[in-house]
């Protein structure tokens, strides 16, 4: 049954309740004055301020949630001028200003929008700030999932760097992040968390039941793709560190023995280490890690890191449609 207690505002006292618009959400009535709400033209409340069946003093009924829509009421309550200016009723809690965020733009109140908007790049302006200020109910996929839904770019870039980051570190599940963009153009992050998932090995993923039919459709391009370029990187390996070798020995056949002898221990490494085929970045990752190859510095650091960022910057192409993108061929 629909609850008969009015939400009012604690700083301000309505005595004339004439004109007043009843909204009902989730089984509460908020009653906001028409003069607040005409304030903001062009908005989604002109036509259901106009709308007859409200004359009848009916609630009009909003699908949104009692938290977000009390932290949003009062802001409305804010004087256009003071909210300009100071920001001063805008919360400095996160989570509070994207909920202010998210009704102004479903309900087209650009004012209140870009308000809120500034507040949340200031509150997130940078990886640190975001993370500082995330919960368990708020986390970085919440915040990149909202920038996506009220178009805010800005905010959207640093909450995708911090999702990456994290699924890189393996500190965010794959699966969710998946699920949660699933319908939007995130190429780029969504590919990170197919990489994650195929590392945990066939077995795992194949029986996982937040995966469906075109979550292993992307998956299996993704082996094919990633142990194409698997044989594309190692191929001519060997030829890397032997011009990293430049042993002071007069003897030829002493250098390739030394050559052979480095060549072979990174295959045993790699072998030692359960590698699976399409773990490019895992391999590189390794090679990168053993400092005591000749010349490390100047031949072997430079070129591995370089492999490593390429593949991260292209690994989204890996998990695309092989009719839109090719399989990549090895050399």
């Amino acid at each position: 049954m629909m609850s008969e207690n009015f939400i009012e505002d604690e700083s301000v006292s309505y005595q004339i309740l004439a004109g007043a618009v009843n909204f009902e959400v989730e089984g509460v009535i908020f009653r906001l004055p028409k003069s607040i709400l005409q304030r903001y033209e062009s908005s989604a409340f002109s036509n259901m301020i106009g709308d007859s069946n409200n004359e009848s003093n009916l609630p009009i009924h909003l699908t949104d949630t009692r938290e977000a829509f009390t932290e949003f009421r009062r802001v409305v309550y804010t004087p256009l001028e003071s909210c300009l200016s100071h920001h001063h009723r805008l919360s400095k809690d996160l989570e509070k200003v994207l909920m202010v965020q998210k009704l102004a733009h479903k309900y087209c109140l650009s004012v209140m929008e870009n308000m809120a908007a500034s507040a949340a790049l200031n509150l997130a302006a940078d990886a640190e700030l975001l993370r500082s200020h995330t919960t368990a109910s708020l986390t970085p996929l919440d915040i990149l999932v909202h920038a996506l839904d009220v178009e805010c770019e800005e905010l959207a870039v640093t909450a995708r760097n911090v999702v990456k980051e994290d699924l890189w570190a393996s500190t965010l599940c794959p699966y969710d992040v998946i699920s949660g963009l699933n319908n939007y153009n995130e190429g780029e992050v969504q590919a990170t968390a197919y990489y994650q998932i195929l590392l945990k090995g066939q077995n795992n993923w194949l029986y996982e039941k937040r995966l469906d039919r075109s979550h292993h459709h992307y998956l299996y391009i993704g082996i094919a793709n990633l142990s194409a370029e698997w044989e594309s990187v190692f191929a001519d390996w060997g030829s890397l560190f032997h011009v990293g070798i430049h042993m002071p020995v007069t003897n030829g056949w002493n250098i390739w023995c030394v050559y052979c002898e480095l060549h072979s221990r990174i295959w045993r490494n790699l072998g030692a280490k359960r590698f699976q085929q399409f773990d490019v970045l895992g391999k590189l990752k390794a090679i990168k890690s053993w400092t005591t190859f000749p010349k490390y510095s100047e031949v072997v650091l430079p070129a591995v890191t370089e492999q490593i960022n390429r593949i991260e910057g292209k690994i989204h192409s890996f998990f695309q449609d092989p009719h839109e993108i090719p399989v990549t061929e090895s050399s």
